[in-house]
């Protein structure tokens, strides 16, 4: 979801956003951002608060894939603000963003259009891993947008951004962390069927990039296969201590039984877990107005219980997560599993 100049888009990396009345949901159609978009956008936006501008990008395939980099201002205009071309036919899914640098993590995961077109497979499931391709790095500063800076380094794949910072001249990000795509693929393709074929294999890391030397060293933060991580919207783009996300009872769960908060500094981790046959979504955080302490706040996740077939809204407190849910709204219907949400604090 993107919330930008008081209107409400659903984003879906294939094409471009829809537009979404904000009083009623329902859908107002395709938007192209005011003229702004050359064609697709992410699904994941990042906004620099201390620019107030959202940054995104878009993958145009062909031949080759051209990635097309975009400012979306809190006011005025959004615009294009660098274009550049990939080798292949890649993909994509998020990026990162500092105060003043936007950063890529390109996989070497090339599409077939053989498997995609002849043997009609899906986009992910038609690509081929080329590990000795490596990963390749791509530096956009955002006051120079032109200058783009780009280097391989050991294959590795980037799903999600849990946040990134600048620190001691190195771009630093946190991101869920696969060794190869099949870590993450052979478990979604068999969600898609109906089943776990293999449980997820991703870690949470942290990349740390030297630009100037164009190399990489990291290190793993949490050893557990976990994903949709978020953070404090108070504290993106900043250094941050304290990370949520799902994460699983045991390795046959096909969905997230578990919400996780991790303190990234002394890798303590507290765990809510909604009951036997109850499963969750992303945690929402909502910043308490006022709090000065980064997990100062609620989380909002939507849980399914399959023991009533229905689902339920519940808030829970960021610093007391193991105590549960301090309100629950139960809906009259069980609601399909999403990905992401976002939390609308400017709603009437």
């Amino acid at each position: 979801m993107l919330l930008w100049q008081g209107r409400l888009f659903a984003t879906c990396e294939a094409d471009k956003p829809y537009e979404i009345a904000r009083g009623d949901l329902s859908t107002l159609g395709e938007s192209d951002l005011g003229g702004a978009l050359a064609g697709p956008f992410s699904a994941h936006p990042h906004r620099v608060p201390s620019r107030r501008t959202t940054y995104n990008f878009g993958l145009g395939h062909g031949r080759t894939t051209r990635v097309d980099v975009y400012a979306l201002p809190d006011e005025g205009r959004g615009r294009r603000i660098a274009s550049f071309v990939l080798d292949g036919i890649r993909l994509n899914h998020d990026f990162a963003v500092t105060q003043n640098h936007l950063v890529f993590a390109f996989a070497p995961h090339y599409m077939s259009l053989v498997n995609a077109v002849v043997l009609r497979r899906p986009p992910v499931a038609s690509a081929k891993w080329r590990a000795a391709r490596g990963t390749e790095i791509v530096v956009i500063p955002i006051d120079d947008p032109t200058t783009v800076r780009r280097f391989r380094v050991d294959a590795f794949l980037l799903e999600h951004v849990v946040n990134a910072f600048e620190e001691d001249g190195r771009l630093v990000v946190d991101y869920t962390h696969y060794a190869h795509a099949d870590g993450l693929e052979r478990f979604v393709g068999g969600l898609t069927r109906g089943r776990v074929d293999a449980p997820l294999e991703s870690q949470i890391r942290r990349m740390r990039t030297d630009v100037a030397h164009e190399r990489v060293d990291g290190e793993t933060i949490l050893a557990r296969a976990v994903e949709l991580p978020r953070v404090s919207p108070r504290v993106e783009c900043r250094r941050h201590r304290h990370a949520y996300m799902g994460g699983f009872r045991s390795a046959a769960d096909g969905a997230f039984g578990v919400l996780l908060k991790l303190d990234v500094e002394t890798g303590r981790v507290d765990t809510y877990d909604p009951g036997a046959r109850a499963y969750l979504g992303e945690g929402v955080f909502v910043p308490r107005p006022g709090a000065t302490a980064e997990d100062d706040g609620w989380l909002l996740t939507m849980v399914y219980d399959a023991n009533v077939d229905g689902s339920r809204l519940e808030i829970l407190d960021a610093r007391a997560l193991a105590e549960g849910p301090i309100a629950s709204c139960a809906f009259d219907q069980a609601i399909p599993f999403g990905f992401h949400g976002m939390f609308d604090g400017t709603a009437d």
